[in-house]
């Protein structure tokens, strides 16, 4: 068994999430293909809204931005906006404004 105060490298932690996968599998007799959820790109969306039933491994996209269900297997969408990606607006409200009116003197001047 490794402890979580080893030191654990690459192949280590594949081979636990292999193991943490087969038993997520059987857990409450419910047998899911896998919990790690990232085939689409609809996971990393903010307009996404992705909704799984307990009872069965599909689950449900349905696209905000588009206002319509998608199928789970989405690798390109000109929509798409990642999760944490700031909008223009956005953008704007954070930038420092820079004042070059005046010539900055630099270095030593008598």
């Amino acid at each position: 068994m490794i402890e979580p105060t080893e030191a654990v490298d690459s192949t280590d932690r594949e081979k636990l999430a292999n193991r943490i996968e087969k038993a997520a599998r059987h857990l409450e007799g419910v047998n899911r293909e896998s919990f790690i959820d990232d085939a689409s790109l609809c996971t990393s969306c903010k307009w996404a809204m992705i909704t799984r039933r307990a009872s069965q491994n599909n689950r449900l996209i349905q696209c905000r931005d588009l206002g319509q269900y998608v199928p789970g297997d989405i690798i390109e969408c000109n929509a798409y906006s990642g999760v944490a990606s700031l909008s223009l607006g956005q953008m704007a409200e954070i930038a420092v404004i820079i004042d070059i009116s005046e010539p900055k003197r630099v270095g030593f001047h008598q």
